[in-house]
């Protein structure tokens, strides 16, 4: 891989998923957005991998508006506020 610029193959033949999902995220990161979404893609990569990314993305320095969909209770806890669908309705 060569950074950000690492070309990505539409059907994921030349890199790993893993480090497909690390480029597409440092891209999105890159681009200092005023929102940030993220769904689930970060379940494959290792506990410290994903820790140190999501401490990162959820600090307050960069004043970002983050939505994380996920079934990780452990990064649900580490937002400011979240919200729990079943069945297509919002519970809280």
């Amino acid at each position: 891989p060569t950074g950000l610029e690492t070309p990505i193959d539409p059907e994921g033949k030349r890199l790993s998923k893993t480090i497909t999902r690390k480029i597409v995220l440092a891209r999105a990161i890159a681009d200092n957005p005023k929102i940030l979404l993220l769904e689930d893609n970060l379940s494959n990569l290792n506990h410290d991998e994903r820790q140190l990314i999501y401490n990162n993305i959820l600090s307050k320095k960069h004043g970002w508006t983050v939505i994380i969909v996920s079934n990780d209770e452990i990064v649900a806890n580490k937002c400011d506020d979240r919200y729990v669908m079943e069945n297509g309705v919002i519970l809280n």
